[in-house]
């Protein structure tokens, strides 16, 4: 009998393993993003995501903003030349970037969830 448990646990437990770790893949989108002077972009995110990292790859300062319900500010920073974060965003709505300067912006995001996730972007000025 101890030897049919030790076996038996010998191919349940990996198996078990292997199974948790190919259910819990994490889904991430990556994205570069170029702000012209003045320039506007919006995130619009269609289920909750878990987390948003950012990293300001030029010198130009960006606004970004994690909005939630009506577009209340959740979050509110300003994303400095060579800066990067890492924002959670279960309970926001969108995600705005501004450009306030007179150079070109370039942001690389990325977004990050448990789930699908469903987006769509918008660019204004």
């Amino acid at each position: 009998m101890n030897t049919m448990l030790r076996r038996t646990l010998q191919i349940v437990v990996p198996a078990a393993a292997l199974l948790m770790t190919a259910c819990s893949g994490v889904t991430t989108i990556k994205s570069d993003l170029v702000l012209d002077s003045q320039g506007q972009a919006r995130i619009e995110l269609h289920q909750k995501t878990e987390a948003i990292e950012l990293r300001n790859d030029g010198v130009t300062s960006v606004r970004v903003q994690v909005l939630g319900k009506k577009d209340r500010v959740v979050s509110n920073i300003l994303l400095n030349g060579h800066d990067q974060v890492r924002l959670d965003i279960l309970t926001a709505r969108a995600v705005q970037f501004e450009n306030n300067n007179d150079d070109r912006a370039f942001v690389r995001w990325t977004l990050i969830n448990d789930d699908r996730i469903g987006y769509t972007m918008a660019m204004g000025e």
